[in-house]
């Protein structure tokens, strides 16, 4: 299952957390050719790895998971944003923090209390 794809069986607000840490993954991705050494080294050895781990604790259902799917998020954002102030990033219309943090119109269903882990 790719990082984008969120279980349905996760709670909605998790799979938006989500699917924003992809979107930003994405970008950062996008935007690693105008980096410095500095910064791919800080992706790669940290940033990338971290967000990785931040996907399995969601996947496995973990309380923890909410916190840590926010923190990476707001990690990101920030680095993203310092990357465009240093000038070795482009600045993208298509990501801003309002299309990061819109809610979904359409229904999504919770799942049931047997389904979650503890």
């Amino acid at each position: 299952m790719k990082p984008n794809e969120p279980r349905a069986s996760l709670p909605s607000e998790l799979r938006h957390g989500l699917a924003t840490l992809a979107t930003l993954r994405d970008e950062i991705r996008l935007q690693m050719h105008l980096a410095t050494l500095e910064a791919k080294q800080e992706w790669n050895d940290v940033l990338e790895p971290k967000l990785y781990d931040v996907i399995a604790l969601a996947e496995q259902g973990r309380d923890e998971a909410f916190f840590r799917v926010g923190e990476m998020r707001e990690r990101l954002e920030t680095w993203l944003a310092s990357a465009k102030n240093k000038g070795y990033a482009v600045k993208s219309p298509a990501l801003t923090p309002e299309s990061l943090h819109h809610t979904s119109s359409s229904p999504v269903s919770q799942p049931s209390d047997s389904a979650r882990r503890p």
